[in-house]
């Protein structure tokens, strides 16, 4: 029985390996950890010279992304040993000695969610705890402890121990803002991080497990109290003897910062379209996970080359700036070059943009309405012969329903004059000939004309489960999609 039992465990564990070798993506770690070195700054470009044969980059200073946080980027050399053993005290002090997972800190971790024994430990090392940070995986099942702890072997036997240690005290949360050891060391104390004595180390090391309860700032006691337990552990491990512990026990926490106010850039609505696009792509094409790539972008020193036109992007933010907003209506804009179909500027509300990450009109879907009609029935009604500028209809309603009296479909204002050409009913946008022409054309020419010809990512052809479709006149002449459409796709 007993072999019977090994024999079982070795094949479940041989199982899970074999599984997690085919299903996890290492090489997407070690894409993420390469990003993630060096400049955190991404910026982004515009062609100085448009029309000419090649691109001309230009930075769009004013439209650098850095994320919320300021972050300093620091080499391993340049940290003392003592914030380096600070961190490993607390975190993971066996790190030089495992190859990524500490087996004997695993078990432990199991058996405490058991019995909760210490409501403070936990299973990953710090390799882990960077497979964390820099994938956004954050999942909370028994499944991503097992990618995590196989992504760590994998990434240990890639990068040397330094090297996974310099990433990770580069990109541990600080607090107030701040992202890494180099930020952090500046902030709170105005240093640098080989500079800190063993109590400013300690404070840091203490931040990281919960930055918002251990902030130095704003809750100096807790971080006071856990600072100390820090000490008592470097102490226990041989990091300090205890004529160092006991100074650094005794030493008041002084800082050389005070409350940061949030004055953080605000982005333009184009840049915000560039931010949404490329978050798009990386997942499409990498199968990164969303806060991977957000991730990547804000914090990957990246180049992004727009086809912007800084220029006219100014003119549009003070056209918009002067719009007023009445009766819940809004604005948004977009200005294309119709040669080549570059993007050259966008605008996503009416007056002075405030923030990031708001609603943007011009990219948000929504009922196109009567702009629909020269794209799902006009064009492909010339295109296919069967009207021409000379045509004349009739602007009347096509039916009428109940007693007579509801017409359908009604021209907005309801006014009706017989006879009139193609050219007036565009310009006045007659809902009646756009359902003639439509009938003249038929839906499934209309409808292949929007979905093939032109590319409408949202349209529904037959149901969904909720009985939608776009294969109606009111979708197609009158502009009701089921999921709208954005000024962008427009």
């Amino acid at each position: 029985m007993m072999l019977a039992a090994f024999l079982a465990f070795v094949l479940a564990v041989g199982g899970i390996c074999v599984y997690l070798s085919v299903t996890v993506d290492t090489e997407a770690d070690a894409s993420l950890f390469e990003a993630s070195r060096g400049s955190r700054t991404t910026r982004l470009y515009y062609n100085a010279d448009r029309g000419g044969a090649l691109y001309a980059a230009k930075e769009w200073e004013s439209e650098r992304l850095h994320g919320e946080a300021h972050a300093i980027w620091c080499r391993y050399d340049e940290m003392s040993p003592i914030l380096i053993n600070a961190f490993l005290a607390v975190e993971d002090h066996r790190f030089f000695s495992h190859h990524g997972v500490d087996v004997l800190r695993t078990a432990k971790a199991a058996l405490n969610q058991i019995f909760h024994f210490d409501e403070r430990f936990g299973g990953s090392g710090i390799t882990q705890q960077l497979i964390k940070n820099i994938s956004g995986d954050t999942e909370q099942t028994a499944a991503r402890k097992l990618r995590e702890a196989w992504r760590a072997l994998a990434l240990e036997g890639r990068y040397t121990k330094e090297e996974i240690l310099e990433l990770y005290l580069n990109i541990v949360p600080m607090g107030e803002g701040c992202i890494g050891v180099g930020a952090g060391a500046e902030y709170y104390f105005g240093k640098k991080p080989g500079e800190l004595s063993v109590a400013e180390a300690a404070t840091l090391a203490a931040i990281i497990n919960a930055p918002a309860r251990y902030d130095p700032i704003r809750h100096p006691q807790s971080n006071r109290q856990r600072r100390d337990m820090i000490l008592g552990e470097m102490r226990e491990y041989g990091m300090l003897d205890e004529e160092d512990y006991r100074s650094a026990l005794a030493e008041p926490l002084t800082l050389n910062a005070t409350l940061r106010e949030s004055n953080d850039g605000v982005l333009s609505w184009y840049t915000e379209t560039v931010i949404d696009d490329v978050v798009r792509d990386l997942c499409e094409k990498y199968r990164y996970s969303r806060a991977a790539a957000m991730h990547l972008l804000y914090s990957g020193g990246l180049k992004i080359y727009t086809l912007a036109d800084p220029e006219i992007q100014t003119m549009m933010e003070e056209t918009f700036r002067d719009l007023s907003v009445q009766s819940g209506v809004q604005y948004g804009g977009i200005v294309i070059d119709p040669a080549c179909g570059d993007i050259l500027a966008v605008m996503g509300a009416a007056g002075i943009k405030r923030g990031n990450r708001l609603l943007n009109y011009a990219t948000a879907p929504a009922p196109p309405g009567s702009a629909i009609k020269p794209l799902s029935v006009y064009a492909p009604a010339l295109d296919a012969g069967l009207i021409t500028s000379a045509s004349v209809f009739d602007d009347v309603p096509l039916e009428f329903f109940g007693d007579g009296m509801r017409a359908w479909p009604r021209n907005s204002p309801e006014s009706y004059q017989g006879l009139c050409d193609l050219g007036t009913a565009i310009a006045s946008s007659k809902n009646t000939v756009a359902v003639r022409v439509l009938r003249l054309l038929g839906n499934e020419r209309s409808y292949a004309t929007l979905a093939h010809s032109l590319g409408f990512s949202h349209l529904v052809r037959r149901g969904d489960g909720e009985g939608l479709t776009d294969l109606g006149e009111a979708p197609l002449a009158l502009g009701q999609l089921s999921y709208g459409a954005s000024v962008r796709e427009l």
